[in-house]
């Protein structure tokens, strides 16, 4: 595991699985390598931060990155603002709000995530894709951060 790669990790949890359940896939979070211990991401109660990595059922997705590249994304993410930022709590309330709606009325094409979307605040699949965009110039998704999903940064076209 190198700085940059992405860490996908399986619920166990009651919320971790309605979380799975609703976005659909097996994850219900993802996080970033700092290091081969250390991992950035954006988490209900903590925020963004650094920590240890503290979960055991995981899968790293490594990234195409140069060593240049790596090195750049961890300083951005140490020197910018995206640490201590709050975790986004009513973007997950409209992703579970608009997942409901849409698994029962299935052809309902609703796209109110944004709505609930905090530009300053994040949920982990929005800090992940902004380091990459602010950090290095590069999109993992052609989608709003608001809408990016586990499937959309497991098919990005930068992993190797």
């Amino acid at each position: 595991m190198k700085a940059g790669d992405l860490i996908f990790v399986r619920p166990h949890s009651f919320i971790g699985k309605c979380v799975r359940f609703l976005m659909g896939g097996e994850f219900s979070h993802v996080c970033m390598a700092i290091s081969s211990t250390k991992v950035f991401e954006a988490q209900k109660g903590f925020g963004s931060r650094i920590t240890e990595i503290y979960f055991d059922d995981y899968e790293v997705i490594p990234m195409n990155l140069t060593y240049e590249e790596r090195y750049k994304l961890v300083l951005y993410i140490q020197t910018s603002d995206v640490l201590g930022r709050d975790y986004d709590i009513t973007e997950v309330l409209g992703w579970i709000f608009q997942s409901t709606v849409t698994k029962i009325y299935s052809k309902l094409n609703l796209n109110i995530v944004g709505r609930f979307d905090n530009p300053k605040n994040f949920i982990c699949l929005e800090a992940i894709t902004y380091c990459y965009r602010e950090g290095l110039g590069i999109e993992l998704s052609n989608k709003h951060e608001s809408l990016i999903t586990f499937e959309d940064l497991l098919n990005n076209p930068h992993r190797l």
